[in-house]
Parts: structure tokens; sequence; C-alpha cells
């Protein structure tokens, strides 16, 4: 598995957020793949796909990425996923313009996924005030 660097606990999460977001984006992309392949739309393909990663990167980044993985947090999370996904979309919606479908999706991913490490880290799984979790 990911082994922790003594003494660079950012430098940790860091890893671990790269291994899970991997994980999380190759199925992600997998998914959008094989529905583009079978004749879905862009937009339904980049949804189910972003539906898989989201129930599963909840709980892969709350617990191994964040360590802090409260169900309470969920709504947040969601919020964070819809705004992601209204991204992609519309990242997709102009790239399909010059570049295939494939390449479009990718390109989506290229851009939100290191702004959903941010908000995700600022809003969703940053410990709480009131109960130091």
């Amino acid at each position: 598995m990911v082994e922790p660097i003594p003494g660079y606990p950012r430098l940790n999460r860091l890893i671990r957020f790269g291994f899970v977001g991997g994980l999380n984006s190759a199925a992600a992309y997998l998914t959008f793949a094989l529905l583009i392949r079978a004749g879905v739309h862009y937009a339904a393909a980049t949804l189910i796909g972003s539906l898989m990663s989201m129930l599963m990167g909840f709980k892969l980044h709350g617990a191994f990425v964040f360590r802090n993985s409260g169900n309470g947090r969920f709504l947040r999370f969601l919020a964070i996923f819809l705004a992601m996904y209204g991204l992609s979309v519309g990242i997709q919606s102009l790239s399909r313009q010059w570049v295939n479908g494939y390449l479009a999706g990718g390109a989506a991913a290229l851009v939100t996924i290191p702004i959903s490490f941010l908000l995700n880290g600022a809003f969703v799984f940053r410990p709480d005030r009131n109960s130091g979790t």
C-alpha cells in the first residue's frame, strides 16, 4: 500500500490523495469510456461514471486521505460533486468542438480533479471546530 513518510503529514496526505484519486479517476473514466463506446450521451456517461466515483470517493477519501469520514459530511461532498459535474460537462461541451469525446473527458478530468481535492479538503473533510475531528 502507501507507506507514510515520518514527519511529513501534508506530503503523506497528498500521496494518499494521489493513490485514491488515481483509483477513483481510473474507475470513473473506464465507466465513462465504456458507456461512450456503448453509445450513451457524454453527459449521461459522465454522470454515471461520476456517481460511481462519488460514492467510492466519499468513503475512501474520508477514511484514507483526510482521516475524517463522518457520514454527516455527505451533503457538502454532494454539493462539490454537483459543481464538478457541471464544470466537467461544460468543459466537455466546449472541447468536443476540437477533440473527440474521449479526449474531452480526459481534459475535463485534468481540470476538475485538483479543484475537487482543494474544495473537499477545505469544506468537506476539514476538522470540525467544535468536535476536534
